[in-house]
């Protein structure tokens, strides 16, 4: 790895949001990180799906958050959307299942970012070149990364 570790604790609880309920989620409280990257990040809730190293044959059974949402909710499609906005009159959504795209999407088109890392993590990684937001003027742009832009966790 990296370098990163963390320390905290680990429990089930039942994770409800919306009308959505994830009964005995397997969670982990992190009470302390020490990563030397210079990656930033900051999460709430993983959306990821299972990460199991390779090399590892067991199954303790303790699924994602994804997993116990779409087992226990069969006819919810599997996947989710983020839509972001810095209006206080329309606030900002997180969407399990059909994202909606014509009501909440500026464009009808998807724009993929590329796939090398993650086929080499495994992890939904993906690059960017440049995050902005619409009618405020504002840009960051990840030229650090080269040809590959700077690496884009899509799950924290």
């Amino acid at each position: 790895g990296d370098g990163t570790h963390a320390s905290g604790g680990a429990f089930l609880d039942t994770v409800t949001i919306g009308d959505l309920t994830a009964k005995e989620q397997y969670m982990v409280q992190v009470d302390k990180v020490f990563e030397p990257t210079e990656m930033q990040e900051d999460g709430v809730l993983g959306l990821a799906h299972r990460y199991v190293q390779k090399t590892d044959t067991s199954d303790d059974g303790r699924l994602t958050f994804m997993e116990t949402l779409f087992s226990t909710n069969p006819d919810l499609p599997p996947g989710f959307a983020i839509y972001l906005t810095g209006e206080i009159d329309q606030p900002s959504l997180l969407i399990f299942g059909d994202p909606d795209i014509p009501s909440y999407s500026k464009e009808t088109n998807f724009h993929y970012g590329k796939s090398e890392y993650m086929v080499e993590t495994d992890l939904w990684l993906t690059s960017v070149w440049s995050v902005g937001w619409s009618g405020l003027g504002f840009e960051k742009t990840f030229d650090d990364g080269g040809v590959n832009g700077g690496a884009a966790m899509i799950d924290t």
